[in-house]
């Protein structure tokens, strides 16, 4: 709507939308490859490139996600919102063995 009222610099907002993903691509990467470089954890090449994948992803759907439910959360807590309700515990229970029945 603010591109149609002529407000908004549709060329401005391709170039720091742009800026900002690689950005944080890169920073994905260079995570994914520290953390390569100092413990090895990977040992398949898929699941390297499967990380990757979604480093490519993160910031167009994850990433805000996040951000939604953190700014979500944290106006529950400044209004005093608790709505989780009453949670009961169930506990564990034991299988009864063979000869216990």
């Amino acid at each position: 709507m603010m591109a149609f009222l002529g407000i908004l610099n549709v060329d401005l907002f391709i170039v720091l939308f742009i800026l900002i993903y690689a950005f944080a691509i890169m920073y994905s990467t260079a995570a994914i490859l520290f953390e390569e470089l100092s413990f090895h954890q990977y040992k398949k090449k898929r699941d390297i490139l499967r990380l990757l994948k979604t480093a490519l992803i993160e910031p167009l759907f994850i990433h805000p996600l996040t951000v939604y439910y953190a700014i979500r959360g944290n106006l529950d807590l400044m209004t005093g919102v608790k709505n989780w309700g009453e949670m009961k515990r169930k506990g564990f229970t034991r299988a009864p063995k063979a000869n216990e029945k």
